[in-house]
């Protein structure tokens, strides 16, 4: 994949509406510690858990998706 297509993808509708997808998510969660934090430690590490994976895929880039392919 080239940057040019990776700027393409990163453009598309469908896409876009998965990223923001994303962003309600992880403000969702968000949300969800504001209330409930420290009732369960548990819960608060796989929210955190959650939180960061859709980060993760959310920060996605073209140098790293680049790196892997090498």
């Amino acid at each position: 994949m080239t940057q040019e297509e990776f700027d393409v993808w990163k453009l598309d509708p469908t896409t876009r509406e998965f990223f923001g997808s994303l962003n309600r998510r992880i403000d969702e969660i968000k949300n969800q510690l504001l209330i409930q934090a420290g009732l369960s430690p548990v819960e608060d590490r796989f929210l955190c858990g959650m939180a960061y994976a859709y980060s993760e895929m959310r920060d996605v880039s073209f140098e790293e998706m680049e790196n892997k392919d090498a």
